[in-house]
């Protein structure tokens, strides 16, 4: 298998709040990627991860 090939692949998108559109979040685990409950750093509201995906589904979609 090439990893190389694979590397270039993975992505990285900044999720954006979707009150104030800031797009850092403190999460309720020590791992984003396993976090249920997002708080955005900026005006505090907190929202499911599923919530915040479907929120961002434009923005993941344009990136794919």
């Amino acid at each position: 298998m090439n990893f190389k090939k694979l590397e270039k692949l993975e992505r990285q998108i900044n999720l954006l709040c979707p009150t104030c559109g800031g797009d850092q979040f403190e999460y309720d685990t020590g791992d984003p990627q396993n976090a249920a409950l997002f708080t955005c750093a900026s005006c505090g509201r907190e929202i499911q991860r599923e919530d915040l995906l479907d929120e961002n589904q434009e923005l993941i979609s344009n990136h794919a």
